[in-house]
């Protein structure tokens, strides 16, 4: 009773759920894998039977994401090991990133079961975008910098072309630049 209480606190506790596919919950469709512990309704607003009946996981998988998902795939139909970065569209219909770590089993060619967790990182990603953001914002204040620095040092070689053509001509600069205005 008590480890069963704590299991489930932590259970609520975690960002992160487990997962684990067999053969049957991997050959047919919908495709839905044995939440075995974690937070999953938390992370994607649905229990598991309702993502059954919605079609299964790939449904909730972000359109501009699902090409990727043929690759991964074969990755595992391969047997190997991969961890993939993909959006969902959860039941709010709010887009999130995850981080998925797979682990398949290949037996005579063919994926008899898959175990893997799944952690939320949507935070992390936006973190990442700010990050690329102002990256960028400082190279283009670098850029500006320079160029600025450059334009200095023309209008440094034009004030000398005005102070020489001043001297030479006998009069002072302020009378030169007058003539020019």
């Amino acid at each position: 009773e008590e480890n069963t209480r704590a299991l489930t606190l932590l259970n609520e506790l975690t960002s992160d759920y487990v997962y684990f596919g067999d053969e049957g919950a991997l050959a047919g469709a919908p495709v839905m894998s044995t939440v075995i512990a974690g937070s999953f309704e938390r992370i994607v607003g649905y229990t598991p039977q309702q993502v059954r009946e919605r079609g299964g996981w790939f449904t909730m998988i972000h359109p501009d994401d699902l090409p990727r998902t043929a690759q991964i795939n074969d990755a595992l139909q391969h047997g190997q090991p991969l961890v993939a970065e993909y959006r969902i569209i959860d039941a709010s219909g709010e887009i999130k990133w995850l981080r998925d770590s797979m682990r398949p089993v290949v037996r005579d060619g063919k994926l008899v079961r898959l175990t893997g967790s799944v952690k939320e990182i949507t935070r992390e990603k936006q973190l990442e975008d700010q990050w690329l953001q102002a990256q960028k914002l400082d190279a283009l204040a670098r850029l500006a910098g320079g160029i600025a620095h450059d334009f200095n040092n023309v209008l440094a070689v034009i004030q000398s072309g005005v102070d020489v053509m001043a001297y030479r001509a006998g009069m002072a600069q302020d009378e030169v630049l007058s003539d020019v205005r």
